[in-house]
């Protein structure tokens, strides 16, 4: 990838300011690397376990999203940039499952490629 959309991806998740933008970077990501989409995702926050960032259920179109372990990461830090790749990754996991990945390890590493290809080996979201 050029340097010039990489820095363009990391512009787009620093200066993103809601749930919509960073999912917006993450279909677009998904899409530059792997050319898959799948449109009609709706994005729910809900308390759950803490030892559970986010899940897709297998069947819907629906991604949870951990709405405690997000408020304990934005009391922990006011840096928007870790905020944003916390969320990035998170929803990037779940999307790439919705997409049809059901293997944990094949999902893991697709969460690397994309983000390593988008983002750069030395960003925050591919650490």
């Amino acid at each position: 990838m050029a340097d010039n959309d990489t820095e363009a991806y990391r512009i787009r998740l620093e200066r993103a300011s809601s749930y919509g933008e960073i999912w917006e970077v993450v279909k677009d990501s998904v899409w530059h690397t792997l050319k898959r989409r799948r449109a009609g995702m709706m994005l729910f926050l809900e308390d759950l376990p803490l030892r559970l960032g986010a899940y897709h259920p297998i069947g819907t179109n629906n991604i949870i999203l951990n709405k405690t372990l997000v408020q304990i990461v934005e009391a922990s830090t006011k840096s928007r940039r870790v905020i944003n790749a916390f969320i990035y990754n998170l929803l990037l996991h779940e999307y790439i499952h919705a997409l049809g990945y059901v293997s944990e390890l094949e999902v893991k590493n697709l969460v690397y490629q994309v983000a390593s290809q988008c983002f750069g080996e030395n960003h925050i979201v591919t650490a």
